[in-house]
């Protein structure tokens, strides 16, 4: 089930259809040249860039015949996969593997190969209707691109609730590298924890997590983490002990209701290595 968690059948459900506003953007929509072929070009691979890419193609016969010429879908994305990021928490402690909540971008079938552009956007052009991107694998390679129609799905940045040293220090839940990150540096630190020569108190701090925010991937790592060392790590270390705290700047989930907070909370409170700081 979870290696296709992420196919085109899933992000189907419960969207709404995106390409309808390709279908009336297209009545009114005229490129700058007089051309055979319309350009739709999508900036990001993420949840809103994916379902209007799959969803064009689905209707591409339908846009076509509105515009009354080929249509070509161009993506230009930083990372060539699309990633189903509810699960992503679960990647950080092995239960599920990063392969199964990833998507290629590539296997959308494009017209060509040049469709797909491993690169990021540096500035637009609404004049030209050109989108300057400087590629990911080498800064030296710069080029534009044309488009008839642009889509900006560019995503979110974490926020770090204005704590000091967030930023700088702690390590951020958005990408399948931030999971690997943080999968090594768990395993290291329990490493660290049993060799000679380090104190009590520096174990305390290796083995000492730290989760800022109270949403749901903060809530979902936090219970990974959990079970994760209490199932798995306690068994091959039996010797450390370890503490979690959730630093949360308001009520966790706050974007759900009430009993669900109540029920995530009472969990919480019965580990007795897990606290809450507001």
């Amino acid at each position: 089930m979870f290696r296709s968690v992420a196919s085109h059948s899933l992000l189907r459900r419960k969207t709404t259809p995106v390409s309808s506003m390709l279908l009336r953007l297209s009545h009114t929509a005229t490129a700058v040249e007089a051309s055979d072929r319309f350009r739709v070009v999508i900036v990001g691979t993420g949840w809103a860039g994916y379902k209007l890419l799959i969803n064009g193609k689905e209707r591409r016969d339908d846009i076509e015949r509105a515009l009354g010429k080929p249509v070509d879908f161009v993506v230009i994305s930083e990372r060539n996969h699309f990633l189903y990021t509810p699960l992503l928490a679960s990647t950080t402690v092995g239960t599920l593997e990063f392969r199964s909540i990833t998507e290629p971008v590539r296997e959308s079938s494009f017209r060509h190969e040049q469709d797909f552009v491993l690169a990021s956007v540096q500035s637009i052009d609404t004049e030209s209707k050109q989108v300057q991107c400087q590629s990911t694998l080498s800064t030296d390679l710069n080029y534009k691109i044309d488009y008839d129609m642009l889509v900006v799905a560019c995503g979110s940045v974490p926020s770090t609730f204005g704590l000091p040293g967030v930023t700088e220090d702690a390590f951020f839940l958005k990408e399948v590298h931030h999971a690997r990150e943080i999968r090594r540096r768990i395993l290291e630190n329990f490493e660290l924890a049993t060799q000679p020569g380090v104190s009590e108190a520096t174990q305390r701090q290796l083995l000492h997590f730290i989760v800022v925010g109270g949403g749901p991937t903060g809530i979902e790592f936090c219970a990974e983490l959990y079970d994760f060392v209490n199932e798995d790590l306690t068994r091959l270390y039996p010797q450390v002990g370890q503490i979690m705290s959730l630093i949360d700047a308001g009520e966790i989930l706050s974007m759900f209701n009430a009993s669900l907070r109540e029920r995530a909370m009472r969990k919480i409170e019965n580990r007795q290595s897990m606290r809450i700081i507001k």
